[in-house]
């Protein structure tokens, strides 16, 4: 059935869906989830294994080796990396894209248990724990006070604020960083320990077992059930110091006879200042499926009615992801609202008519409305991919509409049939046509909907996005764009009329005349067919070369407007000694003028994420998130006032090591920086070595910069060796000698004194700090021996400082070491071209390999899959048009145009100063679907003359005249959709620019070179069979004679 003689006789269906479309379209809009990018993060799971007292080497050898081992079997594992510091194991098994999280994580849980018993027996409990970017904060709050101290905004903030915050809808947790943790700190004399033959055991565990509520069962009487509790707990300060630990020979032992004790803070591993002053800081992790928008929106109006009700504390918002997502979505949207006001003033200087220009106007919003509820419907989100994606399609969307909208007026005008008769025969002419040209250009997109890895999480949203967009342009045109014309035929704006055509005359003059060259320039070429096509295939190849000399990356940077500052000192160096020297970093950042704030996270603590560009934990490592103003606001980029900082930083003494990087540096947040080369081996020593001579060949490769190793064995550390022999004498094991160590120096939590109902406080034993500074107190330590005799440490064990790594890594079964950095300047393939040179030159000892990962890995992955889907689309669109046309030639013949892009692209990409990246790649396979539709048209209408009975030139020349319009007019519409996003006008498009770029580089080469080589094509190839066909009959002619 014809489309539009169904929309002009049932035309209030069609009101109705318009209608429908209007409010489920606005509904979307304003309810879709919204996001800066969808998580492009692979399934990862993290197993964290406390290992108290064992150093960093222990641990990779005790826990790291067995797990790594035991996990390779887990199905769907794709790679397993281990880090290993002092206490504590960390190991993150990646699976591969499209398996299930939760099911992995179940996996992990299962294997672990099944191997418990060759774990260490004094390890902690193995948390396993299901990652992805939605666990980073979406919004941190700064809490200060000019009126309590710190630790009692420390105390209101972990007790009453942070539980506050996590009852709001989409709150995953809420992390408390900073400032003074309180507690009470039971401080043991080791002297009267001694004289009273008490561990420090033995005070924890009188402790735990003094303060204790228990349940005693039911007590049922006359129908009455009554509850029964031992109450035993500890209630304040005076009952902790009478808390009886133990009766030796009659007499009693309290705390206070061996410790004194007093209401405190722990002592500080961490500290958080906002702009330079100390605060409580308040990370705010969202849900999975939460809207980050939505949610910091919601923190914020929650902290308003905080501070009417905590008059006694000042709060500030010291970092939101949500500000940058809104800038960046607002300014998209204006974007689109651009790229609708070009195509339309575009489309109206080509038709000049006020009502036709007004049914392509109105065809466009409707078909983004459209996309807008099934984007809702499919459960995609509002992002900066969706958004381009939204953008590229305006182009595209109004192409259909042009088309039809064309060749009902050459039906009313030329061929003088009734408005209605024509919006019927004009638009059942072109129909398949329209329908063969938009599923070329969806059958290139469906490939990335069944993508499992980056390159599917990354397009695949925008590929899905661009379908919806062409097959709703593709029933407005259709359907609505006929019943328009219907309706608004006669009802021109006669003053409106003259006043543009006035305006659009010098204009439609120059296409008049650029017609008539083109038709001209095809006479000449026509006869010199050869010679044409061998200069062209000369131009490709130039093209093509041109291309791959750009050099490839990922994708392209992006100007978010923050960057972090990684940085650590000496090592050794106090939690003291790093803040004096983040105090200098933020000095320097108070002089930039770009700068609006900053907040400084120093030291660690333990729960709270990991800090430092190497991922250890430590207080002497700190992290500096900057935060500048907009870009559109700056005289400056990012990376200019980051390569100021870097310069600056390099001068300021006691600093180790630093890092400098935009947040999103790297293009998978999995990936550590652009730069990753990974040394592995088996000695720590030598693969130290190793790293530091493969960094000092690279250091000076262009465009390299803030180069880093992920460890170094320059961390003083006391190194305890137990005589095995004198300790078993005695009844003791390493592992019992180490456990008393750690509660006397590190402190051990024996139990919590509830002040109040929500207040709890630790109670923490430990030695007094007077005890515990020297190598000499260490070795004073007394340890208590299962035989009742007490002795001090030097009597079994002896101690030396040594150098040893903070953080030591695995992966595949192998230690390894990686050198880190970034790049600026240059393409990533050039960099790496020259890195692998300088690599060549190093001999590597037997059993030691150097891989090059990082950005340079997810570029070969993904240009994989790019190339895979780029050779699927070529073919889908010769099978589409071969089923659509039902010819094995004409197919060859449109798809001739396809490689015409290069020419263009290359030439964009060099003007623009662009280098190839995934979304150029995207964009060559998109034109691969686009292009073909102006050649479309022109083949099928010079087939059309042809069967009237024109002569082939005729034809040729007939059709050029009639679809020369038509066809600039879709291209310079695509063209004028698109600028916007190749001009990079809102915030975070420059990640995207490039794709829009290489399209508008690829359409205005095609469009131009497609009115010449198509014909020229054709006729050779209508050549070619008049030939075969002659040779054929003359046979059957020489046959029938015989």
């Amino acid at each position: 059935m014809n489309s539009a003689r169904f929309a002009i006789k049932h035309r209030y269906v069609i009101f109705s869906l318009l209608l429908a479309v209007l409010f489920f379209g606005l509904a979307a809009r304003f309810t879709i989830k919204t996001e800066l990018f969808p998580d492009t993060t692979p399934p990862l799971v993290n197993i964290m294994t406390p290992y108290p007292g064992a150093e960093a080497q222990t641990v990779s050898k005790d826990i790291d080796e067995i797990l790594e081992k035991e996990l390779a079997t887990v199905p769907g594992v794709r790679r397993i990396k281990a880090s290993s510091q002092d206490g504590l194991s960390l190991v993150t098994v990646e699976f591969h894209y499209g398996t299930d999280q939760d099911l992995a994580a179940l996996d992990v849980q299962n294997t672990i248990d099944r191997i418990a018993y060759k774990m260490p027996a004094n390890i902690g409990n193995p948390q396993v724990l299901k990652f992805s970017t939605t666990n980073k904060p979406i919004i941190t709050l700064a809490v200060t006070s000019d009126k309590i101290p710190l630790s009692q905004v420390r105390t209101l903030a972990e007790d009453e604020l942070a539980q506050e915050i996590q009852l709001l809808p989409g709150v995953a947790s809420v992390d408390v960083f900073g400032g003074h943790e309180r507690s009470i700190n039971i401080l043991l004399d080791k002297t009267r320990l001694s004289a009273y033959n008490l561990s420090p055991e033995e005070v924890t565990l009188g402790l735990k077992q003094q303060n204790i509520d228990f349940p005693g069962g039911k007590l049922i009487h006359d129908q009455e059930e009554l509850s029964v509790t031992l109450n035993a707990s500890i209630s304040d300060l005076t009952a902790v110091n009478n808390t009886l630990i133990k009766n030796m020979n009659g007499r009693a032992i309290y705390i206070r006879d061996v410790a004194q004790v007093e209401e405190g803070i722990r002592e500080q591993q961490s500290q958080f200042r906002q702009n330079g002053e100390p605060a409580i800081a308040l990370r705010v992790i969202k849900r999975d499926d939460a809207n980050t928008v939505a949610v910091a929106k919601d923190v914020k109006d929650l902290v308003k009615d905080l501070s009417s009700r905590y008059t006694e504390l000042n709060f500030a918002v010291a970092d939101d992801d949500s500000v940058f997502t809104q800038l960046v979505l607002n300014n998209m949207s204006s974007s689109i609202f651009l790229a609708l006001v070009f195509t339309a003033v575009i489309v109206l200087l080509f038709i000049v008519k006020t009502t036709d220009t007004f049914v392509i106007a109105f065809s466009m919003p409707f078909s983004i409305l459209t996309t807008m509820a099934c984007m809702k419907a499919f459960g995609l989100t509002l992002n900066l991919i969706t958004m381009s994606a939204i953008i590229l399609s305006i182009g595209f969307i109004v192409d259909n509409s042009i088309v039809v909208l064309e060749n009902i007026s050459r039906h009313n005008t030329k061929l003088n049939k009734p408005i209605v008769q024509a919006a019927i025969d004009g638009t059942g002419e072109v129909m398949l046509d329209v329908m063969a040209g938009t599923s070329t250009t969806i059958v290139v997109l469906i490939p990335f909907l069944f993508l499992k890895g980056f390159v599917g999480r990354v397009f695949g949203p925008l590929a899905a996005t661009l379908a919806i967009a062409l097959s709703a342009s593709y029933l407005v045109a259709v359907l609505i764009v006929p019943l328009w014309a219907v309706l608004l035929h006669g009802r021109e704006i006669k003053f409106l009329e003259r006043a543009f055509a006035f305006i659009a005359h010098p204009f439609l003059k120059f296409i008049d005349w650029l017609r008539s060259a083109y038709v001209h320039l095809l006479l000449k070429v026509l006869p010199q067919r050869v010679p044409v096509l061998i200069i062209l295939a000369m131009v490709l190849a130039l093209g093509g070369r041109t291309l791959v000399a750009q050099g490839m990356e990922v994708l392209p940077k992006m100007d978010n407007g923050t960057f972090t500052i990684y940085l650590e000192t000496t090592p050794g160096s106090s939690l003291e000694q790093t803040s004096q020297v983040v105090h200098q970093v933020e000095r320097l950042l108070i002089a930039e003028p770009e700068v609006q704030d900053y907040s400084s996270n120093i030291g660690y603590e333990q729960g709270a994420r990991y800090l430092g560009g190497r991922g250890a934990m430590g207080v002497n490592q700190a992290e500096i998130t900057v935060n500048l103003s907009t870009r559109k606001e700056r005289a400056e980029d990012i990376w200019s006032i980051m390569g100021r900082a870097r310069e600056q930083i390099s001068l300021i003494p006691g600093i180790n090591t630093f890092v400098v990087k935009e947040v999103g540096g790297a293009a998978i947040a999995t990936t550590a920086a652009p730069i990753d080369i990974q040394i592995s081996g088996q000695d720590p020593a030598l693969l130290e070595h190793l790293t530091g001579q493969i960094l000092n060949r690279i250091q000076n490769v262009p465009g390299v910069i803030n180069l880093y190793t992920g460890w170094e064995r320059s961390t003083p550390s006391v190194e305890v060796k137990v005589d095995r022999a004198r300790a078993l004498a005695l009844g003791l094991t390493p592992a019992a000698i180490g456990q008393q160590l750690f509660t006397a120096i590190e402190g051990q939590t024996a139990t919590t004194l509830a002040t109040d109902s929500k207040t709890s406080t630790d109670l923490v034993v430990r030695y007094d700090k007077s005890q515990r500074q020297t190598t000499a107190d260490l070795l004073d330590t007394t340890i208590n021996s299962p035989l009742k005799v007490q002795i001090p440490l030097k009597a079994v064990a002896t101690a030396e400082v040594v150098k040893k790594p903070l953080l030591l890594t695995r992966e595949d079964f192998s230690l390894t070491n990686d050198i880190y950095g970034f790049t600026y300047g240059r393409p990533l393939t050039h960099i790496v071209r020259d890195i692998k040179q300088e690599l060549d030159q190093i001999e590597l000892p037997a059993g030691y390999q150097v891989a090059l990962k990082g950005e340079q890995q997810d570029l070969l992955d993904s240009r994989r899959d790019m190339i895979t889907v780029l050779a699927i689309g070529v073919v889908a669109v010769y099978l589409l048009l071969l089923a659509q046309l039902g010819s094995f030639t004409d197919p060859l013949v449109i798809m001739s145009s396809i490689p015409l892009v290069i020419i263009g692209v290359a030439a964009a990409l060099i003007i623009s100063r662009k280098a190839i990246s995934m979304p150029v790649l995207l964009g060559l396979i998109l034109l691969v679907g686009t292009v073909v539709n102006n050649a479309i048209i022109l083949l099928d209408q010079i087939k059309r003359n042809r069967e009237n009975g024109q002569e082939r030139t005729d034809a040729i020349v007939d059709a050029v005249n009639a679809r020369f319009r038509p066809v600039l007019m879709t291209a310079v519409s695509d063209i004028a959709g698109m600028l916007p996003l190749a001009l990079e006008l809102s915030l975070g498009s420059e990640r995207f620019s490039p794709l829009a770029v290489a399209v508008i580089g690829g359409i205005t080469a095609a469009t131009f070179l497609t009115i010449i080589i198509i014909p020229t094509i054709y006729t050779l190839i209508d050549d070619l069979k008049a030939r075969l066909l002659n040779i054929q009959l003359t046979d059957a002619g020489a046959k029938s004679t015989i």
